[in-house]
């Protein structure tokens, strides 16, 4: 029979959240690349434009065409400027979620080394 601590069922609680914040910290791993990869696509995009407009300058375009250029640009960067909020914010979650994950980590830690000297103890071990 496998000897079992006192107090396996918070040991085994403290697992069970330490794992549950491995989870989230993964999630939120995810939304960051996601946003991340976002912001990418819009900085293609926004090159791609800028090609596009120096093409047009070498050929006869008309104004309204350049200015319909330049409020897409217009639109692309405040498009940039919003998923970069979006990243730091996305950035911050992964950080407090690190934070989450570090302190379960921690309890288990500390949980753990505890119960080993009561085991120690109920055995007649020195500590």
């Amino acid at each position: 029979m496998a000897f079992r601590y006192s107090f396996q069922k918070i040991v085994d609680l403290k697992s069970s959240e330490k794992t549950q914040a491995e989870w989230t910290l993964s999630t939120a791993v995810g939304r960051l690349k996601m946003e991340e990869e976002d912001l990418q696509g819009l900085r293609r995009e926004r090159q791609a434009l800028q090609n596009q407009i120096l093409n047009a300058v070498g050929q006869q375009v008309t104004v309204s065409e350049m200015l319909i250029y330049q409020n897409y640009l217009s639109h692309i960067d405040s498009r940039i400027s919003r998923k970069r909020e979006e990243v730091q914010a996305a950035k911050q979650h992964v950080d407090q979620k690190q934070e989450v994950l570090s302190a379960k980590v921690l309890e288990e830690k500390n949980l753990g080394e505890s119960t080993g000297k009561s085991t120690a103890a109920v055995l007649g071990g020195d500590e």
